[in-house]
C-alpha cells in the first residue's frame, strides 16, 4: 500500500529549507557534543538525563547483600507488600518504614508467605484437563436429571392409568330409568324401539325418525327431561 503524504503549504516549505542544525555542548560539562537545531540555545545530553533518574538502591544491591536482606528476616518481595512487620517490630508500607507505628502489629509470619508461594502454578494442560472433567462432571449430572425427569413422567402416567375409574359404557335399564337405550326394528312396516321385551315405540312417537335411525345406526337414546318427558336421539 503506497504511503499518504500530506501537502505542506510553500511557507513551511521555506522554513524547512532555511532551517540549520548546529552543535552544542551538555550543559551538565560532561564534554559530550550534541547536535540541535539553530535556535537551541542549550541541551542536556542522554548519559546526564539517566544519571538524573538513577534506578533505585535494590536494583543496584548484589547477590550477597539480597542474601543477607532475606538471612535477617527480610523476605523476597516485602517491599512490595502493602504491609511487612519485621521480627523486631518496625513496620513497612510498601517498603517504606512507619516508626510511628512501631511495636503495635503482630510480626508477619514468613514461614506462612514462604508455604502460600511454594504451591506450583497449573499449566495450561492441568488447567485444560480440569475444566474437561467439570464439564464431564455436568453433562453426567444432566443426563442423571434428565433421567429421572423421565422416570418421574412414565410412573405419574402410570399412576393416572391404574387410578383412573373404569369408563361406563351405558347405564342399564333396569337400574336407570332416567336414561333408555332401545335397538330398532322393523316389524309389518312399524318401526319399533324395544329392549328386550319392553317397547318404548309409544314413548319415541316419531315413525320417521325411527326409520332413519333403523337405515343409520340401529339404536336410539332416550334422555328424560324434568318434566318427566323424553328427548330421543340415535346412537351408535
Amino acid at each position: 500500500m503506497a504511503r499518504k503524504f500530506e501537502k505542506i503549504s510553500h511557507k513551511e516549505f521555506q522554513l524547512m529549507k532555511e532551517r540549520t542544525m548546529k552543535v552544542v555542548s551538555c550543559n551538565k560539562h560532561c564534554g559530550n557534543e550534541i547536535e540541535v537545531e539553530s535556535h537551541v540555545e542549550e541541551a542536556t545530553c542522554w548519559r546526564c538525563t539517566t544519571m538524573l533518574a538513577p534506578p533505585e538502591e535494590r536494583l543496584l544491591k548484589s547477590r550477597e547483600e539480597l542474601q543477607q536482606e532475606i538471612d535477617n528476616g527480610f523476605p523476597k518481595g516485602w517491599r512490595f507488600m502493602g504491609q511487612f512487620v519485621h521480627q523486631d517490630g518496625t513496620v513497612y508500607e510498601r517498603g517504606v518504614e512507619k516508626p510511628e507505628l512501631k511495636g503495635t502489629l503482630e510480626p508477619t509470619d514468613i514461614e506462612t508467605l514462604r508455604k502460600q508461594r511454594k504451591k506450583s502454578k497449573k499449566t495450561v494442560r492441568e488447567k485444560n484437563l480440569e475444566e474437561e472433567q467439570h464439564i464431564q462432571k455436568l453433562a453426567k449430572k444432566h443426563e442423571k436429571a434428565k433421567l429421572e425427569k423421565e422416570k418421574a413422567k412414565i410412573q405419574k402416567e402410570n399412576s393416572i392409568l391404574v387410578s383412573a375409574p373404569e369408563k361406563n359404557v351405558g347405564p342399564s335399564i333396569s337400574t336407570n330409568r332416567s336414561q333408555i337405550i332401545a335397538e330398532v326394528t322393523v316389524e309389518n312396516g312399524i318401526y319399533k324401539a324395544k329392549d328386550g321385551a319392553i317397547d318404548y315405540t309409544a314413548l319415541v312417537d316419531n315413525q320417521p325418525k325411527l326409520k332413519y335411525v333403523f337405515e343409520h345406526s340401529k339404536k336410539v337414546i332416550g334422555k328424560q327431561n324434568e318434566d318427566g318427558t323424553y328427548t330421543w336421539r340415535g346412537c351408535k
